[in-house]
């Protein structure tokens, strides 16, 4: 009887164990979606605060490579003044094709790799997958955007 009790409370404790790990799990995954979609909106409503979520050196946007302007740029001033201009544009090229957050449904992630994942967002009128590339590397940073 005592064997068939320890039995149960072992089973008991892995069954705890392998809860707290598909929570814990998914609280990473989904804050690795969080991240994108607060940085997305940003981005689109065009608000300063957003340039520390973006790997500026490393940054792709719409197959265009925005990193490599970015590096050779000369010093930091230039880059304060590139980085502020791209948000505004981005926010004024989806604004001008009358893009809109709500659109994009299903944010999910798509792919997991060593130091970064791929979140991916459904754009409901299209159908096409909108994705976003995270870096891990020194904290949670975009590197890259593009339509699949």
């Amino acid at each position: 009887m005592e064997q068939d009790h320890s039995r149960l409370y072992g089973s008991l404790t892995l069954v705890a164990v392998a809860v707290v790990l598909v929570v814990a799990g998914t609280r990473f995954l989904n804050r690795d979606v969080e991240f994108c979609r607060r940085t997305f909106e940003s981005l689109v409503a065009g608000k300063p605060s957003v340039q520390g979520n973006i790997a500026w050196d490393r940054l792709t946007a719409m197959g265009t490579d925005v990193g490599e302007t970015y590096r050779q740029l000369p010093n930091m001033k230039e880059r304060a003044e590139y980085q502020a201009a791209f948000i505004q544009k981005f926010a004024e090229g989806f604004k001008k094709v009358q893009g809109k957050t709500s659109h994009l449904t299903k944010w999910r992630v798509k792919q997991r790799g060593k130091g970064e994942t791929i979140v991916a967002a459904e754009h409901w009128p299209s159908q096409h997958l909108l994705l976003f590339r995270v870096s891990h590397r020194g904290g949670l940073r975009l590197e890259s955007i593009a339509w699949e």
